[in-house]
């Protein structure tokens, strides 16, 4: 896909869609995507960006790890908001599972490794879940793990969703109840090896990923294998992802690819 390198930052926001609402704008009195604050009730009064984004990333203090994860989550899992967790590989929440982030919680990735061909990485597999559900005063952060002052674009992999929504095309032998449905299923770019918990892509429109609300992803987005055309994985990817899914108020930064990347899917996310 094409690669976009970004220092400044992309931010994704609405207020929350329910899967029978429509899709529809927010009405705003301003032109562009930021206001001119008014100066009588505050520099912030009227920013919807403020309290939660972060421009000076690269520079900002974070807490350590208290936590390594390395294997897939197959059960109903919650990451609390004094959990620092280190992804050490790439991390499916798998099998129905649903992952559940509380406001405040820090989650770093490890760095592309080039041997294995291996960083870390969330996946949120066909029929889990993932609850990131931050504040405007206490976001869910996303980063490098590197300190502060050596963060660099593509210190990790990112986040993944894979949706049962259509989509309309193939790029691998689905499972037999796949096929049976006469679903398009395509697995997620960037990864060496096809592995049925990075498909996505069914018959569901209405399909629910769970939902990401003040949310940052810094740093991510990394080519996997450098040599080969289309082998980024980007801070947010969704895959098939349905519009029962809501995610909206997400800010990707100093990505190594795309902020933000959709394959197919029906969501209706802003």
């Amino acid at each position: 896909m094409k690669k976009i390198y970004l220092s400044a930052a992309a931010l994704l926001a609405c207020g929350i869609i329910n899967a029978q609402s429509p899709f529809t704008w927010d009405v705003t009195s301003y032109k562009g995507a930021f206001p001119v604050t008014d100066g009588t009730t505050g520099t912030n009064s009227n920013d919807w960006t403020a309290g939660w984004t972060n421009y000076d990333c690269e520079n900002t203090a974070y807490p350590a790890p208290t936590m390594t994860l390395s294997t897939d989550i197959t059960t109903n899992t919650t990451w609390h908001s004094n959990d620092v967790i280190y992804l050490g590989n790439f991390v499916h929440v798998t099998g129905g599972a649903e992952l559940t982030i509380e406001p405040g919680c820090h989650i770093y990735g490890a760095p592309f490794d080039p041997v294995s061909h291996t960083c870390g990485v969330l996946i949120i597999s066909k029929g889990s879940k993932i609850h990131a559900v931050g504040t405007k005063t206490n976001p869910i952060i996303f980063s490098s793990a590197q300190p502060a002052g050596n963060r660099q674009n593509g210190d990790w992999g990112g986040v993944m969703l894979c949706g049962k929504a259509p989509v309309n095309k193939t790029s691998v032998v689905a499972n037999p109840g796949e096929t049976d449905q006469g679903w398009n299923v395509m697995k997620l770019e960037g990864f060496f090896t096809d592995d049925v918990k990075r498909h996505f892509g069914g018959i569901d429109a209405n399909d629910n990923s769970g939902e990401i609300q003040y949310t940052r992803i810094e740093f991510a987005g990394v080519s996997l294998n450098p040599s080969v055309a289309n082998s980024e994985i980007n801070a947010l990817t969704m895959g098939g992802v349905g519009k029962g899914t809501q995610i909206h108020h997400v800010q990707c930064s100093f990505g190594g690819d795309d902020s933000f990347e959709w394959f197919g899917g029906s969501m209706d996310g802003k």
